[in-house]
């Protein structure tokens, strides 16, 4: 679910990653602010879309998921591809 706030209608960012738990929940946050969470499909595969009343381009989104996390670098209409360790 993304965070409260009108954004510019722009495209949104889309992370993704394949290294999550089965069904393991992953949220994304950025300045305090929740961005959205999703559940990893049975091969620990997912994505979301994270719109730009999160945050602007160029800042980081962290990204975690029972233990792991990483980070992605916001980009509009961007996709980027999330490692958690």
């Amino acid at each position: 679910m993304p965070a409260a706030g009108t954004g510019s209608g722009a495209p949104p960012f889309v992370p993704y990653g394949s290294n999550a738990g089965s069904g393991a929940l992953v949220t994304a946050s950025a300045n305090g602010l929740l961005c959205g969470s999703v559940n990893a499909d049975a091969a620990g595969q997912w994505f979301m879309r994270i719109e730009d009343s999160c945050t602007t381009a160029g800042e980081l989104v962290n990204f975690s998921s029972d233990g792991k996390s990483g980070l992605g670098l916001y980009a509009v209409g961007a996709s980027a591809d999330v490692e958690l360790n």
